[in-house]
This record gives C-alpha cells, sequence and structure tokens, in this order.
C-alpha cells in the first residue's frame, strides 16, 4: 500500500504520521524536542522510526513532507528565521536528503492554511487568514483562493506586529513583543509575574498555558486577567490582517491558539469594535493537526486528504 510521510516539528515536540493515499492515518509518533537535544535530532528519530514501522507493515513510502515553525524558501528548503526550534539558516532539505525520499518543506502554518482550504472550515472562502499559537506565533493568509507567500517568504508572521507602538524600533531580542504576550512560554510566564507581584507564592501561579486557560474557564482571577491580556494582543493580529487582506475567515490553530475557543465570544467582540466589517473567528477543528493535514494533502501524488 502506497503511504506519505508527514511531520508537524514545533518549539516543543515532533508529531509525525504515516498515512494512505486517501488520508487514513496509518500510525503516528510523537517525541518531545526537549528529550532528544534539538528539532533536528527528533525529526531523525520520528522520521525513521516511522520509515521501519511502515516498511514493518508492508506499506511503501513515496515522499515526505515537513511543516516547520520558520520562514521557508520552498525552492530550496532553507529554514530561515526558526528561533523556536533554533535554526537560522538551516538547509533543512539537505539534512532530509538521505532518508531516501522526495521531500517538500513548508512553513507549518502554511501547511496549516493548505489543510484548512481543502478540507477543513475554508473550504469554498477565498479570503482567509489562519493564525497559529503555540510555542511560538505564526500565521498564512490566503487572498483569492492563493496562498501568499511575499517577497521574503514571510507573508502572515504575525509575531513580527508590533503592538505597542512606544516600543517601535526597539531591537527585537528573543520572543518578539506579540510572543511575549501571546505564546504558551509568554502566557505562563506572564501568570508566574503576576503572581509575584501580588506576593502570591510561585507553586500557586499555573505552571503552564494550559492551566492558564483552564483556571480562567473557572473564573480564578489572576489567570483570567492573563488571558484577557493575550485576547487584546490576539484581537490586534485579527485586526491587522482585517485591515491589510479583509479576511471573510480567521482560524486559529495551534495548541495554544484552539485553548481560545471558550473566550470566543471576547474576542469577537474586541474584533467587532475595531473594524468596519468583522471576519468570522473560529478555531481549527482539523486532527490530529492542520499541519499534518496540510503535509498529507500537498504530498506528490496525493489526491486529497480527510478529516
Amino acid at each position: 500500500m502506497k503511504a506519505v510521510l508527514a511531520v508537524d516539528l514545533g518549539g516543543t515536540k515532533c508529531h509525525g504520521v504515516v498515512a494512505g493515499l486517501n488520508g487514513v492515518i496509518l500510525s503516528e509518533r510523537k517525541l518531545q524536542v526537549g528529550a532528544v537535544g534539538s528539532a533536528e535530532l527528533a525529526l531523525r528519530k520520528v522520521c525513521d522510526w516511522l520509515s521501519e514501522s511502515a516498511l514493518g507493515a508492508g506499506h511503501r513510502l513515496t515522499s515526505l513532507v515537513v511543516g516547520v515553525p520558520a520562514v521557508i524558501n520552498p525552492a530550496t528548503g532553507l529554514a530561515m528565521r526558526g528561533p523556536n526550534i533554533g535554526w537560522d539558516a538551516f538547509d533543512l532539505g539537505a539534512a532530509l536528503v538521505d532518508i531516501g525520499l522526495p521531500h517538500q518543506v513548508d512553513n507549518d502554518a502554511n501547511l496549516a492554511a493548505l489543510a484548512e482550504q481543502r478540507v477543513g472550515d475554508a473550504q469554498g472562502v477565498a479570503d482567509f487568514a489562519l493564525i497559529s499559537i503555540g510555542t511560538g506565533v505564526g500565521g498564512a493568509v490566503v487572498s483569492d483562493g492563493r496562498l501568499l507567500r511575499g517577497a521574503h517568504h514571510a507573508a502572515g508572521e504575525f509575531a513580527a506586529l508590533v503592538p505597542d507602538f512606544a516600543r517601535l524600533g526597539e531591537p527585537a531580542e528573543g520572543l518578539s513583543e506579540v510572543e511575549r504576550v501571546l505564546s504558551g512560554p509568554g502566557i505562563s510566564e506572564a501568570a508566574l509575574r503576576l503572581a509575584r507581584a501580588e506576593g502570591l507564592n510561585e507553586s500557586a501561579a499555573p505552571r503552564s498555558a494550559r492551566e492558564v486557560f483552564t483556571r480562567a474557564a473557572a473564573g480564578e482571577r489572576l489567570s483570567a486577567q492573563v488571558v484577557a491580556t493575550a485576547l487584546r494582543v490576539l484581537a490586534t493580529c485579527v485586526s491587522a490582517a482585517c485591515a491589510v487582506t479583509d479576511p471573510a475567515l480567521v482560524i486559529l490553530d495551534g495548541s495554544v491558539g484552539r485553548a481560545f475557543e471558550p473566550f470566543l465570544p471576547q474576542l469577537r467582540e474586541l474584533v467587532a469594535r475595531s473594524v468596519p466589517v468583522a471576519p468570522r473567528i473560529a478555531v481549527s477543528r482539523l486532527t490530529p493537526t492542520a499541519t499534518i493535514r496540510g503535509a498529507i494533502c500537498s504530498a506528490p501524488s496525493q489526491p486529497g486528504g480527510s478529516q
């Protein structure tokens, strides 16, 4: 049976699957990047494990597609500006050659947008944006049915926005202004700072972004304050997309992006107050991840995917 190898490599974990040409997932593997020391090594181990698994099951892999949180030149496979995985001008394409499969590399949010367009909420929507929030913040924009890449392959990089005009022109170090508030590490760190500022025991503070969202949904004041600040920055990102591309739909993806689902009414209200015509705002429903679905859809000789 012919199959494809699709990988979603993030700043925290590497998630890969083997899928049939009909999009049905046959096997999958997850690995924490920190457990093996680097994103490149995590990618290698996941690909090796899945390749052996496919061979043992009698599946013939026809291609490999990898989505990464970095600006990618799709023609060369060169990964630029990938701080969450420690890559800057990293030749990912060359690193994949010895796997022995025809391969494609693209930005993870671009692949997620492709999946939403083909098998997700953006089917039939010519103009939409996707904001991916996890260890970092990324995104993609589709205009008139076409994915926008930009002159430097960086269209849709919402992390580059400067929400505070007073900080304009200051050199960016580490997390961007947007990521300091909106990313998983930014949210958990904000909760810890707030707990310290209020003289609370650090052990009482939420230890992860997921815990912040859970506590905020339950009405805990400190966590609700952190989420409220994140919502304002997220609304700024959505409003910026509206000002530039006028999307009919904005989809939130990534582990943190999907965690905003209980707070969509507040987000929609903030956006509606800020733009002339507000888009529909939804959370991705694609599984196991939108990036993996996009990788499956874009694999050579792959006729389409399924949810």
